[in-house]
């Protein structure tokens, strides 16, 4: 695995060399401890302390000293940790981060674990006695790249660490901080949660229908996958008069953010999730993407943790149990991108923060399928994606990233009706330091991006967000009325890369996205929200990028790339890694309208499995296998040497 490498220009110091950095601030009144590690507490005084011991990490975090309670708020946008007093909602102080966080953890001593998704580190902070200050940095962790998630093992004698560029889950021990475990794991990994004994960490993934199950207590140790789909069915239809069986697509498992652990013995794992019916890839559909009614579906998926398997009945996916809708009406409430959950301690309701709708909703903890068994909605600021729940005051704290807004909301509150979506909230917009806020219509641009059941993007719910998870893809190749497509991705690779779409018939941007908006039926954006959209995806960057690991491989492997006989450079040209033509390499799939392609930009590559435009290769390697002759040609390289060059394009 190649691991993230360390840019420090405007971040201060980091472990480029090594797995920790000190902090050059002076530190007084050191513990034993801290004099051991410079990751541990260096003052002796008494500091805020967790007020629940879930173990996961949020974006939001709530500590207490005596009778003051502290709400902990990671802000991506600002790339800042806000202190707030959680009974008054007071902001008390900004503590700027090393680059963009993720989550934030907190250790039961008052420390501060952030993910900084930006830097490929986790920073440890440690409040002071005055909490109108910023917190002290006390040293950084180096990390494989993007990291996105937090969490201890039992008694906090290990931190683990997924990351999403970094495809990985790294362990790092709490009282010497080397690292003690890294496991390869499948593209796109988030949450993650340890089983009570501490033996077993369940990853949820943003892509590729599935969860990964990791024994910590074997090194070294290899992820196992467990399925978040639903099986095929065998369905009737009619041809003419005579009717005929076929196994029905699959629904794949998608959206996979969020794992919420029942707190106690129970043994189970919630994971919201959406379940999504891609369509018959062998027949192009009539107009859009997948014929079918419902294309996606809120779905909370139960795990068992004892047995690391998935409940079926929490998979169920037949329409008329899972959503209420006519044809063509439009699922403008349901929850199709869930981002956090949390399990109530006393283990009888999930909280879901849901994108979109700018909802959080409550469900039955101990159903057997949670999505049918809704209690309450609450409506939030845009942007959920944060939560916390204080179980002495039964308040949950939400904050939702688009409007930068912490929100409190009374979950004892008088819920006999459902449809009453006003929380009685209580909220604090926060401060942003000089210098970053955000443009607006990149701001607006996000908010449309994630917007569910606009029926100028689609008439049937979807939003941008729903395909192009986090401005990438969702690893699924759709039924289009062109034939089976793939998702592409968008980040880091509009700006040079035209025409657009895979037959290159979008010469710009803004007349492919309303074509994209046509087929999904919507009836298309116009004006300021056009352009706002266009900038907000223009915006959209890639994390840091692989270290320098296996330098000498990477430099073979671009020699490869560039070489006349290998031919690779030919169409796969300049700084955008495409020449903008379309090439008939003989690889149309069954139900293809088109022969020749668009060729694809390379860059960001490796986050992008599966290839090809129908999707049909699993890896690079097998790409550069089966596709010798056809673009380009590998079958004259030894296996050094494709290693060499699948290493380089994993840096593109």
């Amino acid at each position: 695995m190649r691991r993230a490498w360390c840019v420090g220009v405007g971040l201060g110091l980091f472990a480029c060399g090594g797995s920790v950095t000190r902090s050059n601030e002076p530190t007084t009144a050191k513990t034993s401890e801290s004099a051991a590690h410079p990751c541990a507490r260096a003052h002796a005084q008494k500091v805020p302390v967790p007020v629940s011991a879930n173990g996961a990490g949020s974006v939001v975090g709530l500590a207490a000293r005596d009778a003051t309670t502290i709400a902990y708020v990671a802000d991506e946008d600002t790339a800042t940790l806000y202190t707030v007093e959680a009974g008054s909602l007071k902001e008390l102080a900004a503590t700027p981060l090393r680059g963009k966080p993720s989550q934030l953890l907190l250790h039961s001593d008052g420390r501060v674990f952030v993910a900084i998704a930006g830097g490929a580190q986790v920073e440890v902070l440690e409040p002071g006695t005055n909490l109108g200050q910023p917190l002290e940095h006390r040293c950084s962790l180096e990390t494989p790249a993007e990291p996105v998630a937090l969490a201890w093992t039992p008694r906090e004698e290990r931190l683990l660490v997924t990351s999403g560029w970094g495809h990985a889950l790294t362990a790092y021990d709490t009282k010497s901080f080397e690292r003690s475990l890294e496991v390869d794991l499948p593209r796109d990994p988030r949450s993650v949660v340890v089983s009570d004994d501490g033996t077993k960490a369940y990853v949820a993934h943003a892509t590729g229908s599935q969860l990964s199950l990791v024994a910590l207590t074997r090194s070294p140790s290899r992820a196992a996958s467990l399925w978040v789909g639903t099986p095929g069915k065998v369905d009737t239809e009619m041809d003419g008069n005579r009717a005929q069986l076929r196994v029905s697509s699959q629904r794949f498992g998608s959206q996979g953010f969020a794992l919420a652990k029942e707190p106690g013995t129970t043994g189970r794992i919630l994971a919201p999730q959406v379940l999504v019916d891609r369509g018959n890839l062998e027949r192009p559909t009539s107009s859009g993407y997948s014929d079918s009614r419902v294309p996606q579906m809120a779905s909370v998926a139960v795990l068992d943790e004892d047995a690391g398997s998935v409940l079926p009945s929490s998979l169920d996916d037949s329409l008329d149990s899972a959503v209420n809708l006519g044809w063509g009406e439009p699922q403008v409430k349901e929850c199709l991108l869930p981002r956090v959950a949390l399990v109530d301690p006393k283990g009888e309701s999930l909280f879901v923060g849901c994108l979109g709708v700018d909802q959080v909703v409550e469900y039955d903890a101990m159903s057997a399928d949670p999505r049918r068994a809704e209690i309450k909605r609450w409506g939030v600021p845009a942007g959920p994606t944060g939560l916390a729940l204080d179980p002495k005051s039964r308040r949950l704290y939400v904050w939702s990233q688009f409007d930068r807004t912490l929100s409190v909301v009374d979950i004892a509150r008088d819920q006999s009706d459902p449809d009453d979506l006003d929380p009685g909230l209580v909220q604090l917009v926060l401060s942003r330091p000089a210098g970053q806020a955000m443009q607006g219509d990149v701001a607006l641009g996000r908010k449309l991006f994630h917007d569910v059941g606009n029926l100028e993007i689609s008439a049937d719910g979807r939003a941008c967000a729903s395909c192009h998870i986090e401005g990438r893809d969702d690893g699924l190749t759709w039924a289009t009325p062109d034939g089976p497509r793939q998702t592409p991705v968008l980040m880091g690779r509009l700006t040079g890369t035209a025409p657009f779409g895979w037959t290159g018939n979008g010469e710009k941007l803004s007349e492919h996205m309303q074509k994209t908006f046509s087929r999904l039926g919507g009836k298309g954006l116009e004006g300021d929200e056009l352009s706002a959209m266009l900038a907000y995806v223009a915006s959209l960057a890639p994390p840091a990028g692989v270290d320098a690991e296996g330098a000498s491989e990477i430099a073979r492997g671009r020699e490869l790339f560039h070489a006349a006989e290998t031919g690779c450079a030919t169409c796969h040209a300049g700084d955008t890694l495409t020449d903008g033509q379309r090439h008939n390499v003989k690889s149309a799939a069954a139900g293809d309208g088109a022969k020749a392609f668009d060729t694809p930009s390379l860059l960001h590559i490796r986050a992008s499995a599966p290839y090809f435009h129908d999707g049909r290769f699993a890896n690079l390697r097998d790409m550069l296998e089966a596709t010798s002759g056809m673009m380009g040609k590998t079958s004259h390289l030894s296996a050094t040497d494709k290693n060499a060059l699948v290493a380089y394009l994993e840096t593109l």
